[in-house]
């Protein structure tokens, strides 16, 4: 039986739920239409702008102005140049020279300045050395200047300044290519190939404390005549010790430096002895080969602490400028 209410409606309208559908169906329609227009509407507005810039762009180029551009972008190197610098902080220590002493030759020879000479610098790992002897004559008796200068990368200089004594050879002089000779046969007898760095500095003490004896003076001019006397006289002073040992350890190839005790309140002469690397210059030991009467010890590779021990048995005896020479390992 069909509704009243809905009685001369047409079919369509006849179901409540159709006649929505259809409510709802006329609205999506007008929504899409003015979607549409706004649409249409946005593009002829572009449109008319792009137009309108292209006639302006012709316009300029007909009137010479120079149509607008944005700034060019910066190259790389410009980048790099306007960057701000990094800087580190300024070297300013000098480096330091050690191992330099008061020299001795005799007349008419020749000397290497540089021999037992050490250079070290807290940054520059190769400051540059250089001697000044233009003083010097070695063909006349005389004490000239000699001044090395060691400068690093960053123009620090440090000057250390010391002597050199010219004096005539005595009637005992001996060459000095017998005094190498002689040094690398001595050698051939107490070193040999399988001895490591540190065997081969003890046997030179051991032959040098086994075959040499003190004697109270000593021809201090030239230290390979005195290490020739004593390996054939087998006699001579702390100097004679020390250029034996100094000479051998050179023959060795073993760098070597030459120390001095300054002269204090405690004692007032002069003790030479040496320091030698077993590591080609990166760590040093000293070496005294001169015998100790009083209290015997084997001064062999000793520490600085070592011998400031030996210092609390003969107050001073190793007194010497410790700013001037490596320092040796802690232990």
């Amino acid at each position: 039986m069909s509704d009243p209410r809905t009685a001369g409606r047409p079919a369509q309208y006849r179901s409540e739920q159709q006649r929505r559908r259809a409510i709802a169906e006329k609205k999506r329609r007008r929504k899409r239409a003015r979607i549409y227009f706004r649409i249409k509407q946005a593009i002829l507005i572009l449109a008319a702008l792009a137009i309108g810039y292209s006639l302006g762009l012709r316009a300029g180029r007909v009137s010479g102005e120079a149509a607008p551009t944005l700034p060019p972008a910066p190259s790389e190197a410009q980048a790099v140049q306007t960057q701000p610098m990094e800087t580190g902080p300024s070297d300013t220590v000098a480096p330091q020279i050690m191992g330099v002493n008061r020299l001795a030759v005799f007349t008419g020879s020749s000397i290497a300045y540089r021999s037992g000479i050490l250079v070290s610098d807290d940054t520059d790992p190769a400051p540059k050395l250089s001697v000044d002897s233009s003083q010097v004559n070695l063909s006349a008796p005389g004490t000239y200047p000699v001044i090395y200068t060691a400068t690093d990368s960053a123009g620090n200089a440090t000057t250390v300044e010391t002597t050199i004594t010219v004096s005539d050879a005595p009637t005992t002089y001996v060459d000095e290519e017998l005094i190498k000779e002689t040094a690398d046969t001595l050698l051939e007898q107490i070193i040999s190939e399988r001895m490591t760095k540190e065997e081969q500095v003890n046997a030179v003490y051991d032959w040098i404390a086994g075959h040499c004896y003190y004697i109270a003076e000593f021809d201090k001019s030239d230290y390979m005549q005195a290490a020739y006397l004593m390996m054939t006289t087998n006699r001579g002073d702390c100097y004679g010790f020390y250029a034996v040992s100094r000479l051998l350890f050179e023959r060795l190839g073993l760098p070597t430096l030459t120390v001095t005790r300054l002269p204090n309140e405690v004692r007032t002469t002069n003790h030479w002895w040496n320091m030698v690397s077993l590591d080609g210059g990166e760590s040093w030991y000293h070496f005294d080969s001169t015998p100790h009467l009083t209290y015997p010890t084997r001064t062999c590779l000793f520490t600085d602490a070592q011998l400031n021990e030996f210092n609390l048995l003969m107050p001073n005896y190793y007194y010497f400028d410790h700013d001037a020479f490596p320092s040796t390992p802690e232990a």
